[in-house]
Formats: C-alpha cells, structure tokens, sequence
C-alpha cells in the first residue's frame, strides 16, 4: 500500500491495504437426481445423518449454539457442492467489490485503543467502497475510495473539523490504489507457510483441512481465513470442504439471521477475538453455500466503550466476476 496521508484518518482504508497486500485480508444449478424416489431416500437419509451428526457434537461437548453452527456450516457445505466452478484463466482477473461500513472514533488518533475512561467519544460512520484484481499470474490491484462520513450531532463534526481530519469529499479522498501480488505469494498459516496457490489446490477433505489449517489455531483465526478466502475462486468442492472443516473448530457459534449491508438476508456464524470483547462473524447463505458479508459486533458492555451488540464494522461483497483487464466491469 502506498504511503498516503490520507489514509491515517480513515484505518478502515489501511487495513484493507495491509490485508490485501498479504494476501489474506481483507470472500448452476442444483444437480438432482432424476427420479423422485431417488430424493425421498436421499433426504431421508440427509436428515438421519444430520441427526447422527447432531448428537455426536453434544456427545464431543459443543454447546447447543456451537452444535447449531456446525449444522449451519454442513448446509451451506451441502449448497456449495452444487454450484458452477468460476474458472479464471492464468491472464485473466478474478474482480471483487464490496462495500464496508465502521464506527470510527472522532479524535487525533482514530487508530489507537481507546481506554476506558473515553467513554462518550463520539463516533463517525464511514462507508468505503472497495474493488479489487486478482489473477494466478498478473499483479494485480485494489482500490478504494470513501463513499461518505456521518456524524451522530453537528458537535461531533466540528470537533472532526477542528482536529484537522480530512475533508469530506470523496473527490479530495479519491482512490488509494495498491499493487496485489499473483497467487503465488507465500501466506503466514498458523505456525507455517503456504501460497494462495497451495491453498487453493488443497485437497476436498474437510478432517485433513482442519488438521493443517485450524487444529493448532483459535476458532477466530479459522473464521478468518475462510472469510479472507472469499476473495478468490474457490472451486465449490473446497468451499464446501472449508465449511465442514470449520464446523469440526469448538468456538464457533451460531449467531442467527442477520441482513448484511446490501439487504441480503442470510445466516451469521462467529468467534470471539481473542485480545478484544467483540465476536466476528460471518453471513453465510445457506441455500447456495455463499459467503453474503462479515461484521464485528461488541459482545461485552465495556469494550470499545460502546453498548453491547452495536456492530463495529460490516462488509457486504457486491459483485464477483471474471474480467480480462484491470477495467472495473459493468
């Protein structure tokens, strides 16, 4: 990401910076079988198996809201299997825009933890949006622009005002455009190393996904990386497998419906961040297996100084394409 000034006032826009630059950061149909009898046995089947699974996990010590998310997971697993592959030639881009909203505090230094005793700072509501290039073999790129600021009183947009924060035109913010290595570039995964590659061509097996990738790390940090994963290709098979290898994580809850940023309904699964009293979450469509949007939202009356259940920031994907050039697509 390049030096810019202008991204000190707005960490939003930094962070998708840092975590687009590592790699990591910052996501047909259905085959049915041709006769009736056919789905009657299999769903008879689906369910007793889904039971079977069900009381296994009670039996492994889940709590009920854990068992609940694996089953969520298994869904949507399920949903994934069937759905197209999005093939991405190696000269081709695979494009993704979203957008993203978070409270941000109205002081000199926005980024810092705020301590306890600043309870009553107010805080901006910023929404960004965001695009982004990736390709096998090109470098590609991310931008980002401000879409707006709004404050909760007039009060707190003179004290923005007053400590020389940016102005509010998104023209003066513009884009912060930043270079985005190919799929080879070497990704930190728990104590080891793989490439975007590697990790893409991992093997469709949900227990040998969870031993390389989860078992050694925290329920937040799993929820993570199928979430930063999003932003590729992923072959539905191992979309499918991630999900089930995340329901085999203790940690993971269900959270319930949830509407993301662009009005899409959906159902939310989160951690708890291990350093702050806020939960991650992911918005899962169970129906088509797709990863709708993510938020943070406060689980602890004293952290970040805001009520509990207020959502810190929130990000909805709005389109997903292939593309030849690094030209956003209509």
């Amino acid at each position: 990401m390049p030096d810019d000034p202008r991204l000190a006032d707005f960490p939003i826009l930094t962070e998708l910076g840092e975590q687009l630059d590592a790699g990591f950061r910052r996501r047909a149909a259905r085959r049915l079988p041709p006769v009736r009898n056919c789905l009657v046995v299999a769903a008879t089947v689906a369910f007793a198996i889904g039971i079977a699974l069900a009381v296994g996990l009670q039996e492994q010590g889940l709590s009920p809201s854990e068992a609940s998310a694996a089953a969520t997971l298994r869904d949507a697993a399920g949903a994934a299997d069937a759905q197209p592959a999005v093939l991405v030639k190696p000269r081709q881009y695979f494009y993704v825009r979203w957008l993203t909203s978070a409270l941000i505090p109205v002081r000199k230094n926005p980024s810092t933890p705020l301590p306890r005793s600043s309870i009553g700072v107010p805080r901006a509501s910023v929404s960004v949006e965001a695009w982004e290039f990736w390709s096998p073999t090109r470098v590609g790129r991310i931008d980002g622009r401000v879409l707006g600021v709004a404050f909760p009183n007039d009060a707190a947009q003179s004290r923005w005002q007053r400590l020389g924060r940016p102005p509010l035109s998104t023209a003066v913010l513009g884009s912060v455009p930043s270079a985005i290595s190919p799929l080879g570039e070497t990704i930190p995964v728990g104590r080891s190393s793989l490439t975007a590659r590697q990790l893409l061509a991992l093997p469709s097996n949900p227990r040998a996904i969870y031993r390389h990738l989860f078992a050694a790390g925290t329920a937040y940090g799993a929820l993570d990386l199928v979430r930063s994963l999003d932003v590729y290709p992923i072959r539905p098979m191992l979309r499918a497998a991630l999900y089930r290898a995340l329901a085999l994580v203790p940690g993971i809850v269900s959270v319930g419906k949830a509407v993301t940023l662009t009005g899409r309904v959906g159902t939310a699964i989160g951690a708890q961040d291990p350093d702050r009293a806020v939960r991650d979450e992911l918005i899962i469509d169970p129906h088509n297996g797709d990863l709708l949007g993510s938020r943070t939202v406060v689980i602890n009356v004293h952290a970040e100084n805001l009520p509990r259940g207020t959502v810190i920031s929130q990000t909805a994907i709005v389109q997903s394409t292939v593309t030849n050039s690094l030209s956003q697509p209509k």
